[in-house]
């Protein structure tokens, strides 16, 4: 039948019981597919927080670095033409090896609601990759969403312009393309260790996957199902994210404030055509709280902007409020631009 129907007069076990195996049926299929050495280390960090609701599946040409990755699935890109020893810092090798594993890839986003594709675009593996990874997914009919990470100035013209033609390639195959630039990180890595500071690209990836993936997936004082999440990022293209913490009195405001004014969110938002809202906090989070936080997010966004929230709970979190920020449907040009005061090249030059 196409209707599940439960009546006051049916038996109440048989009827928890038939919505039961109807939730089993209809059980949300989300999966991360992580390429590249970038994206094989996202992937660790995010099995490390225990997310919760989705697949990690790892993809490299490097066999060692696959092999060391926490995953749930792995497919060892090129295995004939580059025999496990990695791409070279080619994105041409890259997107051979990724097509030469193209069935392998297809089954693994087989049957997927949502996908996550998640890398770094300057390198060989993750550049030339995951455009093939998303074109496939996105082939199949699944929402399509990447994470990908923009390099440090210090790393050179060379890998600038190889994540430039990635970034190309990439935008015609994703619904939503989130960008992290790791020059704008850096304004939080001053001071930290050399590794630290490293690390903190992929713990910026894992912290918004996890956060965009249980707003669906973790019940809160307000839920979310996944139209709301497809309404969102269906077709947005170019996103930016911001992330802020508070445990003052104002936490709320202070939370949310940090978030939009997050140095990754460093963009023009004027056009922007949606917003994505993660109000994360303890259970003596209350509803006004998270509401001063929509509020706050709207007052940066044009009134026919689409705006979805939800808010999540976690009694380790008492007295603290995170906020995660997705602002979707962004300008490339306006987005990369806005590097150039950190001393990137001039966006123009290149795309």
């Amino acid at each position: 039948s196409a209707w599940l129907v439960i009546t006051l007069d049916d038996d109440t076990s048989q009827g928890n019981q038939a919505l039961e195996e109807f939730l089993v049926d209809t059980t949300l299929t989300i999966k991360v597919l992580g390429a590249g050495g970038a994206g094989n280390n996202t992937l660790d960090t995010l099995a490390q927080t225990g997310v919760r609701g989705a697949q990690l599946i790892a993809l490299n040409t490097d066999a060692q670095d696959l092999l060391d990755t926490e995953a749930d699935g792995k497919i060892l890109l090129g295995k004939h033409s580059t025999r496990g020893m990695g791409a070279g810092n080619n994105p041409q090798v890259g997107e051979s090896a990724a097509r030469e594993a193209h069935e392998a890839i297809r089954q693994a986003v087989d049957g997927s609601d949502l996908v996550f594709v998640v890398g770094g675009l300057g390198g060989g593996t993750g550049t030339g990759s995951l455009p093939v990874i998303a074109e496939i997914s996105k082939g199949q009919g699944v929402l399509t969403v990447a994470i990908c990470s923009l390099p440090f100035q210090m790393e050179g013209r060379r890998r600038w312009e190889n994540a430039m033609g990635g970034l190309r390639k990439l935008e015609g195959h994703v619904d939503a393309l989130i960008l992290l630039p790791n020059e704008k990180l850096m304004k939080h890595a001053q001071n930290m260790p050399l590794q630290t500071a490293f690390k903190l690209s992929d713990t910026v990836a894992a912290e918004a996957l996890k956060g965009i993936i249980e707003l669906v997936t973790k019940p809160g004082i307000v839920n979310l199902d996944f139209s709301d999440l497809k309404a969102v990022l269906k077709d947005s293209g170019i996103a930016v994210i911001g992330m802020g913490e508070s445990d003052t009195q104002q936490r709320a405001t202070e939370a949310v404030q940090r978030a939009m004014s997050n140095p990754l969110i460093e963009a023009n938002l004027r056009g922007a055509s949606g917003a994505l809202i993660n109000v994360m906090g303890g259970t003596d989070m209350t509803l006004s709280q998270a509401q001063a936080v929509i509020e706050e997010v709207k007052k940066s966004l044009t009134e026919d902007a689409r705006l979805i929230w939800g808010t999540q709970l976690d009694e380790s979190m008492k007295g603290k409020i995170k906020v995660l920020v997705v602002i979707t449907g962004l300008s490339s040009k306006a987005m990369l631009d806005s590097q150039a005061e950190d001393g990137y090249l001039h966006v123009d030059e290149l795309i």
